[in-house]
């Protein structure tokens, strides 16, 4: 892949965690991995949404340096309150955290300071 498209789709995706928010730097992924619980189990009633077509989510994530609230896709959702948030950030690292369901609020995919360029759009 050309470097003109790796620029278009880094200024397309961001890096800000929500519109108007902080940088998602790597200080704060720590802090957010930090009380990421641990990944889906088998048997839990895990259920993985439509590839490429995951529905986009706000989470306000409490953290030891406060509330975080970070844009992404919920790739898998649990029958208890788990879900899975996904979303890149800057130089290409992926921020990929387990957290209750309470803490995501479904957000649309204009909504979200962080977009999937590979998303699959309906026409």
């Amino acid at each position: 892949m050309d470097e003109a498209t790796n620029a278009h789709r880094r200024a397309v995706s961001g890096s800000h965690c929500h519109r108007g928010g902080p940088e998602l730097t790597e200080e704060i992924a720590a802090a957010v991995r930090g009380v990421s619980a641990p990944g889906m189990t088998s048997g839990a009633g895990a259920r993985r949404l439509p590839y490429r077509r995951e529905p986009y989510g706000r989470a306000r994530i409490p953290t030891d340096q406060g509330e975080i609230v970070v844009d992404g896709k919920v790739l898998v959702t649990e029958s208890g309150p788990l879900v899975e948030l996904w979303r890149q950030y800057a130089g290409g690292r992926v921020l990929d955290v387990f957290i209750p369901a309470s803490w995501v609020q479904p957000i649309r995919r204009d909504e979200s300071a962080w977009v999937d360029v590979y998303d699959i759009l309906d026409e």
